[in-house]
């Protein structure tokens, strides 16, 4: 005896379930908001939409993806047979990969065989089984936890090749579409920087032909008049998830991840301890693009190696204004300057550079032959008319407490530091990026974590940043969290250095 399913979709499901024309769509939103199940019901949707072989029987091949194993089994497949139980549409497989072969008759009597693998990326190997496969579609659960190189190659499989014009009874010069293939995903928000940002809001109109980015209501909105967040009325998927039970699971968020899980808005989380906690994007990063003052020198700080990157600041009556940001992964100073640096910034900044209206501090590092074209990066600067001193200490400590110096300050209710919206990849360092890695181990019941950061794609600019804020930090304060061995009769024993003059730089 079969038995009804009563699917009830939301608005944006509705407008998702009636785009028949997009090669890539994507739905968007909070967590608990209904974009899996919406995917499952559109895998079925779609099947049901292509033409029937040429016995009469419809024929489909879809391949369901989440970037591991356990991820994979734990909910997606778990969703999948939610919605298309064993016993209504058939056997699943549980061998590697997972198969489940869908055997039904519809409503008009026509038999109906969907098989849908279920394949996790885990491996190399698990990729190239991928990406061989004739399918007819891709359903990819939580996609920015891929690659948009793993997207492309999916593109690349919808040839129409599963069923083909063989199956179809076309002839073998068939030149048009015979039905309408697509790859269908949704995501929580990722990070600002995200290919998902980049390649389907940012990119000119004209590069987003056939690419949909469907973006659900906010779980919670902001009431002024109690001065905090409710549950949003247009919330989707309030059967599924109560008001109640979406407040109860904000309160236990830190801003980031109340950003994602609950906003639906673009925001980076990380693991692990920020080096800089003080740090807030809701307090510190500007909304809008900060313009330099006019007659008001640049700070610059550069961190060097193959991975050079440098900060561009002002300070500006008591606060640090972080103006823009250039970094690369995989280039030598001298490429870096010639290739980006100069191009881009330097012209930008030419009244500051002609007029020699900046400070440009360094990691000392630099000063050693062999990190750029085998002379130090002091050097190479110099000789693009960038004239640049060395910091005066690359110890850590000193340089955190630089940047934390100004980050714990207000002035006249405004933050000491703030941080333009050009500058997303130095606003997700500090908000966690740049961070000490957790030590997976437990002693007293307490999370410990390393003593130095992570180094990583953030810790770069987030360097930088830091050596071109030491000339702004006295050398009062350098000296109070500067340390020296003191005997006190019985025991050597590591103490702050006690400060002898308050000289500012």
């Amino acid at each position: 005896m079969s038995e009804s399913v009563v699917y009830n979709p939301s608005k944006t499901a509705i407008l998702y379930h009636n785009d028949n024309e997009s090669r890539f769509k994507l739905m968007f939103g909070h967590v608990g908001s209904g974009k899996s199940v919406a995917n499952c019901i559109e895998v079925m949707r779609q099947f049901l939409r292509l033409p029937l072989c040429t016995d009469r029987v419809r024929r489909g091949k879809w391949v369901v993806v989440r970037n591991t194993y356990s991820q994979l089994k734990m909910t997606t497949v778990a969703t999948w047979l939610q919605w298309f139980p064993e016993r209504q549409f058939g056997k699943f497989y549980k061998d590697s990969p997972f198969l489940h072969q869908l055997r039904f008759v519809d409503e008009q009597g026509i038999e109906n065989e969907l098989d849908v693998y279920f394949m996790s990326l885990n491996s190399q190997d698990d990729e190239d089984k991928l990406l061989s496969l004739e399918v007819t579609g891709f359903f990819v659960n939580e996609i920015s936890e891929l690659p948009w190189r793993i997207v492309e190659a999916m593109m690349t499989r919808l040839t129409c090749r599963y069923p083909s014009k063989k199956m179809l009874g076309l002839p073998e010069d068939y030149q048009d579409l015979p039905y309408h293939q697509c790859v269908i995903a949704d995501t929580n928000p990722p990070s600002m920087r995200h290919w998902v940002k980049v390649r389907l809001e940012d990119a000119p109109e004209y590069e987003r032909v056939g690419f949909k980015l469907y973006k659900q209501p906010p779980a919670m909105i902001y009431d002024i008049g109690l001065a905090r967040y409710v549950c949003n009325p247009l919330r989707e998927n309030r059967i599924g998830i109560s008001d109640a039970a979406m407040e109860a699971m904000a309160t236990t968020l830190d801003e980031e991840t109340f950003k994602v899980k609950v906003l639906g808005e673009y925001a980076a989380v990380f693991d692990g301890k920020p080096v800089h906690p003080a740090y807030k994007q809701s307090i510190h990063f500007c909304k809008h693009v900060i313009t330099p003052v006019p007659n008001e020198p640049l700070y610059l700080g550069w961190d060097f190696g193959l991975t050079p990157a440098v900060a561009i600041m002002q300070y500006i009556n008591s606060q640090v204004r972080v103006l823009d940001e250039c970094y690369t992964f995989s280039m030598d100073l001298e490429q870096f300057l010639l290739n980006l640096f100069i191009p881009k910034y330097y012209t930008k900044y030419s009244h500051w550079f002609n007029n020699k209206l900046y400070v440009s501090t360094a990691d000392p590092a630099g000063t050693t032959p062999g990190q750029a074209v085998s002379i130090h990066c002091l050097k190479v600067l110099k000789h693009h008319g960038i004239k640049t001193s060395a910091a005066r200490t690359n110890k850590p400590i000193v340089r955190q407490a630089a940047l934390n110096y100004h980050l714990n300050r207000m002035n006249m209710g405004e933050p000491g530091f703030t941080v333009s919206s050009q500058c997303v990849f130095i606003s997700e360092g500090l908000a966690g990026g740049y961070r000490y890695d957790e030590i997976k181990s437990f002693e007293d019941g307490e999370i410990r974590y390393r003593d130095v950061p992570y180094k990583n794609e953030y810790s770069h600019i987030v360097e930088a940043c830091q050596y071109g804020l030491m000339p702004l930090y006295s050398d009062a304060h350098q000296q109070k969290i500067e340390r020296e061995d003191v005997f006190d009769g019985l025991t050597w024993q590591s103490r702050f250095k006690v400060p002898t003059t308050h000289k500012r730089m």
